[in-house]
């Protein structure tokens, strides 16, 4: 079984959080442990669609994650947030104690990483994922800035995105072609073998 099929088979939390490491290729500690549900930016329907998201918590705080959502990682998010009920500030993954949410706090990254390990010994670790990730959406097309703020990337060349600034016309373009590109994530490339 693979990786992506064995995520798809876990309890919710588990699995929205696996479908975001594979599909999304973010750091699981600061990327996602920091990730709130105002970073989400949903459909009219109330789906999740993108992430669009800064932290000062984040190693790279001057960079953004922008990221368009697989249809799968959405579903994931969807069925997450019905079952968690947050508020807006609250945690995409709070932490997890003994079966309890305690959604004030967030999840931290040893935490994370035994979840990881835990869901899928002797597999491929996040980090070797978030590389994955970066291979296959080059090969899929997607432009370099496309794939730099996919992963929270900062862009450089004088194009950066300042963390208190965010210029919507182009995070609209990212996610565009992020959309037209890769509009079932990076996975998808596995389908093609």
């Amino acid at each position: 079984m693979t990786v992506l099929e064995k995520a798809r088979k876990l309890p919710i939390y588990d699995k929205a959080f696996s479908l975001l490491v594979l599909q999304g290729g973010l750091r699981p500690d600061d990327q996602i442990g920091e990730l709130r549900w105002s970073d989400i930016r949903n459909n009219p329907d109330g789906t999740p669609w993108a992430i669009v998201a800064s932290h000062a918590e984040f190693k790279k705080p001057y960079a953004f994650i922008i990221q368009h959502l697989a249809p799968e990682v959405s579903a994931a998010l969807m069925e997450l947030r019905t079952l968690l009920n947050p508020k807006p500030d609250s945690f995409v993954f709070p932490m997890m104690f003994r079966g309890c949410l305690k959604q004030d706090k967030r999840s931290n990254c040893q935490i994370m990483y035994r979840r990881w390990k835990y869901n899928f010994p002797g597999m491929l670790t996040p980090n070797l994922l978030r590389h994955f990730v970066k291979r296959a959406n080059r090969k899929l097309g997607l432009s370099e800035d496309g794939r730099k703020v996919y992963q929270g990337h900062s862009l450089e060349n004088g194009m950066n995105l300042q963390y208190d600034s965010l210029d919507e016309d182009r995070v609209e373009e990212f996610l565009q072609e992020q959309q037209n590109v890769i509009p079932n994530g990076p996975c998808e490339i596995l389908k093609a073998k």
